[in-house]
């Protein structure tokens, strides 16, 4: 079966920052990309399937659905100007099918920000 993964996300513009769910995803855990639990997009951006959906910390990527099936549907809250960052991870990890194998992480940028989901 084919890799896929879709997000779904509302722009906060007066927070400065969107909120992301997953809405689909085929495969998890050591399954989710070519190379185990972790994509390495050529932005050296990641997608990892390991517990929850959330920002890394560092913001180097963003956990998709894990192990912690009871959280599937759990929103995460990133900058908006990350937002053309995952985008452009979702496309090459469904264009590529989860990956090349033995792709390097490349250089990583690190950026704080708070991001509060209203409800």
């Amino acid at each position: 079966m084919k890799r896929e993964l879709k997000l779904y996300a509302i722009i906060v513009p007066e927070q400065d920052c969107a909120v992301v769910w997953v809405v689909k995803q085929t495969h998890r855990g050591a399954v989710f990309a070519n190379d185990g639990s972790t994509f390495f997009a050529i932005s050296g951006k990641e997608l990892q399937s390991s517990g929850l959906p959330e920002e890394m910390i560092g913001t180097r990527g963003w956990f998709m659905r894990g192990i912690h099936t009871k959280h599937d549907n759990r929103p995460f809250g990133i900058p908006l100007d990350e937002l053309p960052d995952l985008e452009a991870a979702v496309r090459e990890y469904n264009k590529t099918n989860g990956g090349e194998r033995s792709r390097p992480c490349l250089a990583r940028k690190t950026q704080e920000f708070e991001c509060r989901i209203i409800e």
